[in-house]
């Protein structure tokens, strides 16, 4: 779950986020982010922003969290295929989860041959996935893909830092060259891959940001993302 505020005015701007009215400890960069939420974290969550001319605060975003987190089911279809074995997948809509798959229910390898090896489930909480058969007994499970869950806010936090930077620094569309130290103001920490990363350094590359994309199109896909406020 990400969070983030846009502020113009003059600089430097301090930023200050609230979760119910009351301030959040360390939580003073213009983005923030969770992982793994819980429902004593759903509420109203808002963010002071403050220069040497004044204060303001954002509007309210709310964060609604479901109590149930239903586990991924998996169910044979009818046979329609010599060569494909398909099933349905049911959970949550928006997320990904990892297919596996065994002969003796001890080792367990990636079904799917795809760019992550994962699952979607776009809009609907069922959707059918087919894999080919096997002169084998095969098993298959599901599971949620914490690794991907993690980084995907992490990325649009990553992208969303590069534009705030590249914008209140007026860094032409191209050949900027933003780099790790850049980003540091934007966020609390800077984010480690979850999938064996030790440093951000290792963990992701920052590109090129376009200046064409305007601050509507940097916040998308980026969870709850608050209304732009200007300071005088």
């Amino acid at each position: 779950m990400l969070f983030t505020v846009v502020a113009a005015g003059v600089h430097p701007l301090k930023y200050q986020w609230r979760f119910e009215g009351q301030e959040l400890p360390g939580e003073t960069a213009p983005t923030m982010i969770f992982h793994r939420v819980v429902t004593n974290q759903a509420g109203a969550y808002s963010v002071i922003v403050s220069n040497v001319t004044g204060v303001t605060t954002s509007s309210v975003a709310n964060l609604v969290v479901s109590p149930v987190d239903p586990r991924p089911l998996l169910a044979a279809l009818r046979l329609t295929s010599a060569t494909n074995f398909d099933f349905a997948l049911t959970g949550q809509p928006g997320r990904r989860y990892l297919i596996e798959r065994t002969t003796n229910l001890t080792d367990w390898a990636y079904e799917f041959v795809t760019p992550d090896f994962l699952a979607f489930l776009q809009t609907n909480s069922t959707s059918m996935f087919s894999v080919p058969r096997s002169s084998n007994v095969k098993f298959l499970r599901a599971s949620f893909s914490l690794h991907t869950e993690k980084c995907l806010p992490q990325l649009q936090q990553i992208y969303f830092a590069q534009g705030l930077w590249a914008i209140e620094n007026q860094k032409p569309s191209f050949g900027s060259g933003v780099t790790e130290q850049d980003l540091i103001p934007y966020m609390k920490t800077l984010p480690i891959c979850p999938s064996g990363g030790s440093s951000f350094a290792d963990s992701y590359w920052i590109t090129e940001y376009d200046l064409r994309n305007d601050v509507t199109t940097l916040q998308i896909g980026a969870g709850n993302s608050l209304s732009a406020i200007k300071l005088p």
